[in-house]
């Protein structure tokens, strides 16, 4: 064979060798580079020869090409005796690994990793480099500080709460009770047994057989429950609730329970239920008082309309008899004592009237209803007669809602009590006003002093002089008395130059 042939022989081998090698080299970094984890490849003086996509996302290392350089510049960490120590130990032919070891880079971020190193071999099975793998765990290092925090907040949150928690278990009767457990039960660590049946043991003796039944039919449905038994302490007897629940896994019966000591709740009911038993005494018992009071009422009612009405109408009809059946005239000043007498007698029957009217109303049943206003206000117009009929100008009033028969008592005491203080004319209009009807009776009358506004509303208040304006001083209080057992109101307005308003706020109908 010609030295030619032998030279392309050799050369085309170490073409095919080399494009192996090659391609060889192509898929190792191809697979470093797209590797799920962070990788790093350095040969033997710690200079990266290949880096996973990982290893940039992982440490922010931005996307400057870091072939060649030395992983020991992306750490001061990796500088450190411990770090150099495992770097000659792989080197070496050590496979190491380890957890949960924090590294700071280059950016001054910490990181929490597990890490690996794993010595690669050249062609001559030499150790050429390290294989450095690593798994960042900041993030679970977060979630597992969050998990711990929100445990700890849990857990202090049951503390404070005073609940108690436990798990038994069927096959061994085994027991197991935390904090709150002992806390509700006064019981000592070393005084309990770690058995179903030292639970038993606690409970008021009367209130065993139930929570036993109750526990069996849990556990046989395998089901939940909720119940309250008593318990005795070193305290004393308390009540505890208790919600429990069955768990089954892997052949095993396990029930876990909740427990509350509702002991101050149940004696605050106890207190309450006593209250309203004793509420509900003073309430009859008031009630059986005013319908005493309101047959006393009801007695003096009957009194003042026959037993006295009757003698001040014969004390009149004797006057009036004395005078006329008298021959001799009577001198003027003993005319004038008879018709002082007739007068008065007349005043005070018609006082008796109105406190008759008074009680009436107090103790009327009433019906409520829509009234037709236009209807209802002529009709009073028309009660009081022709000077209403032709001195009262009635205008738009909404529909109202009310007792009819109280009302009108009321509508004919302002009505009248406008026309007996003013000479014009009295207007009625009405309007609708945060949910209410307002009827306005406006006056052009003498007006009443702002600091009378009030007192015209007391029962036998009278601002004027018998002899100017008759009356007994009841009317007005009488309407405010309708108005506030119709639910409504009276809203006065006066001016001594200008006359005066009355407002009768009323209901509107649904």
């Amino acid at each position: 064979m010609e030295a030619k042939d032998i030279s392309s022989k050799l050369t085309a081998q170490l073409i095919r060798e080399a494009t192996e090698r090659k391609h060889a080299e192509a898929l190792i970094n191809l697979f470093v580079k797209n590797a799920p984890g962070a990788l790093a490849v350095v040969d033997s003086s710690y200079n990266y020869q290949a880096i996973s996509d990982k290893w940039y996302e992982y440490f922010d290392l931005g996307l400057d090409d870091l072939i060649g350089q030395s992983v020991l510049d992306f750490s001061s960490s990796l500088k450190s005796p411990a770090w150099n120590d495992r770097f000659l130990r792989a080197l070496a032919g050590e496979h190491l690994r380890g957890e949960d070891e924090k590294i700071q880079v280059i950016n001054g971020t910490d990181y929490w990793i597990d890490w690996e190193l794993v010595p690669w071999t050249n062609k001559d099975s030499q150790v050429a480099g390290l294989v450095i793998s690593v798994e960042v765990l900041n993030e679970k290092k977060q979630l597992a500080d969050q998990l711990e925090q929100t445990s700890e907040a849990l857990k202090m949150a049951i503390q404070s709460s005073g609940f108690g928690f436990w798990q038994w278990v069927e096959t061994t009767d085994e027991l197991i009770w935390d904090d709150g457990m002992y806390a509700l039960f006064e019981v000592d660590r070393e005084q309990f047994t770690g058995k179903g049946s030292f639970f038993m043991q606690c409970l008021v003796s009367d209130d065993r057989p139930a929570l036993e039944e109750v526990l069996a039919d849990t556990l046989s449905k395998r089901g939940e429950y909720h119940i309250k038994y008593m318990i005795n302490t070193q305290a004393g007897v308390k009540i505890i609730k208790e919600h429990g629940k069955v768990f089954e896994a892997n052949s095993q019966v396990r029930m876990t329970g909740i427990c509350e000591d509702i002991t101050e709740e149940e004696r605050l009911k106890q207190d309450l239920a006593q209250l309203n038993q004793n509420l509900e005494q003073k309430i009859q018992d008031r009630t059986e008082q005013l319908e005493r009071s309101y047959e006393e009422t009801r007695s003096l009612t009957y009194s003042l309309s026959h037993d006295l009405r009757a003698p001040l109408r014969a004390i009149s009809a004797y006057t009036e008899a004395i005078a006329e059946d008298n021959m001799v005239p009577f001198a003027k000043e003993i005319e004038g004592y008879f018709g002082r007498i007739k007068s008065n007698s007349k005043k005070a029957i018609e006082l008796i009237d109105d406190l008759l009217a008074y009680s009436r109303v107090i103790h009327q049943k009433l019906q409520f209803e829509e009234l037709d206003s236009r209807v209802f206000l002529k009709e009073v117009i028309n009660e009081i007669g022709e000077e209403a009929t032709t001195r009262v100008e009635l205008g738009e009033v909404p529909h109202f809602y009310g007792d009819a028969t109280t009302l009108k008592q009321a509508f004919l005491n302002i009505l009248d009590n406008a026309l007996k203080f003013s000479s014009e004319d009295v207007v009625i209009y009405g309007e609708h006003k945060s949910g209410s009807v307002c009827v306005h009776v406006q006056d052009q009358g003498i007006g009443i002093a702002t600091e009378d506004q009030d007192k015209i509303f007391e029962v036998f208040r009278k601002l004027n002089p018998d002899d100017e304006y008759e009356g007994s001083g009841i009317g007005l209080s009488l309407s405010k008395r309708i108005l506030e057992i119709n639910n409504g109101q009276i809203v006065l307005k006066s001016n001594s130059a200008k006359g005066s308003t009355f407002t009768l706020v009323l209901p509107q109908p649904s």
